[in-house]
């Protein structure tokens, strides 16, 4: 659902408004006390918190690639193809709606259940988060999946720093970065290891 709006601009900018306004009038409704302001200097937790996430999407790539072999390839190909039409302005927006995700998940979904216990609060909000993640193909629904696990280390990264704005930088970051990735993949010949010997089903 949520990647699914990422790749148009007008709806990128509707889904950013939509989730910061709901997560602004949740927060105050459930009396939640968060800011934008940087509780502490923040460099190292954002460099870290991206340096992380990165990370761990190149290993599970990796591993999924050597591993599940030609199934996962085909569903890569094919999370690649649903992004190739982004243009450069949706991806860089794609980061503001990033953090707008975080306002809601982290800011006010894992804040709210931290009563539970963090660990808790992390797995709850990266489950809502994959879910909805989700995208309405059968063939991308692992992704899903990918999405939560992201969404549990962006919640350890609240949980250590208690800090909202590192989220929403960590995020937003991410998502440009990928998308980039994505758009760059989808330009090539897909002779190169993601066309021509993986055509679609």
């Amino acid at each position: 659902m949520l990647f699914a709006v990422k790749k148009r601009v007008t709806h990128i900018l509707a889904c950013t408004a939509v989730l910061a306004l709901f997560a602004a009038a949740m927060a105050d409704w459930l009396g939640l006390d968060w800011t934008l302001s940087p509780a502490a200097p923040i460099l190292f937790p954002v460099t870290a918190g991206i340096a992380v996430i990165l990370l761990s999407d190149g290993l599970l790539h990796a591993v999924f690639w050597l591993l599940i072999g030609h199934p996962y390839r085909r569903c890569y190909r094919a999370q690649v193809h649903y992004f190739s039409g982004q243009s450069r302005t949706a991806i860089l927006l794609s980061g503001f709606c990033a953090g707008a995700e975080e306002l809601l998940f982290r800011g006010v979904l894992l804040e709210s259940l931290l009563n539970w216990g963090p660990w808790m609060a992390v797995l709850m909000s990266g489950t809502a988060f994959g879910a909805a993640h989700l995208i309405p193909r059968r063939q991308l629904w692992p992704f899903g999946i990918w999405a939560a696990w992201q969404g549990v280390l962006l919640g350890a990264l609240y949980v250590w720093t208690g800090d909202l704005l590192a989220n929403v930088i960590v995020h937003g970051m991410h998502d440009v970065v990928g998308f980039t990735v994505f758009r760059i993949q989808g330009r090539e010949a897909w002779g190169v290891g993601l066309g021509a010997q993986y055509p679609d089903p």
